[in-house]
């Protein structure tokens, strides 16, 4: 989400993280109201975002807030069946969707990024 600057709607930034506060854990920081509250904004910073449209599949597996951690990442591969005791990608067409967080947290994030970028090239190739 975005909001608006102070300067005027032209002017956007990233919306400032959630943060421990004297309002409490994720209360919003006071300042210049959301953008999503105002549907003639939101509409014209849809036309913004490019669309994507990806082909059917016959399986799709989504995982969500792997946060650096590569052995549990590589645990859930293995049990969809993405992935072999190998390490190399098994899942044919299936799509995989990682949602979330995949780095931001934990000791292995390079792991993590290899993992997920070698995935990724070993599945366009089947």
């Amino acid at each position: 989400l975005h909001q608006r600057d102070a300067a005027g709607p032209q002017q956007w930034r990233p919306r400032p993280s959630p943060s421990v506060g004297p309002r409490g854990r994720g209360a919003r920081p006071a300042g210049p109201s959301m953008l999503w509250s105002d549907p003639t904004l939101v509409k014209e910073r849809l036309k913004e975002i490019p669309s994507c449209v990806l082909p059917a599949a016959d399986r799709l597996v989504v995982v969500g807030d792997v946060h650096g951690d590569a052995d549990a990442l590589a645990r859930c591969l293995r049990i969809a069946d993405l992935m072999d005791e190998e390490g190399r990608w098994c899942g044919g067409e299936t799509h995989f969707v990682q949602l979330g967080d995949f780095l931001d947290r934990g000791d292995e994030e390079k792991r993590v990024w290899d993992m997920m970028m070698r995935l990724r090239e070993e599945a366009q190739a089947v």
